[in-house]
């Protein structure tokens, strides 16, 4: 991708207790509430998807058992990687999430399979579990090309909660 950066960081590996962590909230419910925003962003996307879908003539059985494919690149900045990412598979949404509103009017003209949001990772990926454990959505990919890197120690558990346990569940 054009103007990115060599990633530096002063953490050598992965959280060290990312397995313990992963194991503490395996058996708990995240209960912090969706931001208002994101909630409102994500019915944005849920059109964006259904329109997609739609207009390509690949509407859902009546009984609603196709799921539909999704892809998501979260923390996505400028967008620059969900265009690239969308351009690569052109036969399925791709939504990029950022929490900046102020990079996400970087991102260059978009394919009509790409669709940039300002969200809450957290928030959305909850919100995202949800469709697919109702079978709406299908995940074949999720991009998290953050370069940081994130989390830290200090915020892997926050991470761990939805992504490794709610996610792979």
């Amino acid at each position: 991708m054009s103007g990115a950066r060599a990633v530096t960081t002063n953490q050598p590996d992965i959280y060290d207790k990312l397995e313990e962590v992963v194991r503490k909230y395996a058996s708990t419910e995240y209960l912090r509430p969706i931001a208002d925003h994101t909630r409102i962003a994500f019915a944005e996307v849920e059109k964006f998807v259904l329109n997609f879908y739609e207009s390509a003539g690949n509407e859902r059985d009546i009984a609603g058992h196709t799921a539909y494919k999704v892809i998501l690149d979260s923390g996505c900045g400028t967008g620059e990687s969900t265009l690239n990412i969308a351009i690569a598979n052109p036969d399925v949404p791709v939504i990029g999430i950022d929490k900046s509103a102020a990079r996400l009017t970087k991102a260059g003209a978009a394919p009509r399979n790409a669709f940039l949001v300002r969200a809450e990772l957290l928030d959305f990926w909850r919100l995202a579990l949800g469709k697919v454990k109702a079978g709406q959505w299908h995940i074949p990919y999720h991009a998290l090309y953050y370069p940081n890197p994130w989390p830290k120690q200090s915020e892997a558990p926050r991470l761990v909660i939805v992504s490794m346990v709610g996610i792979l569940r």
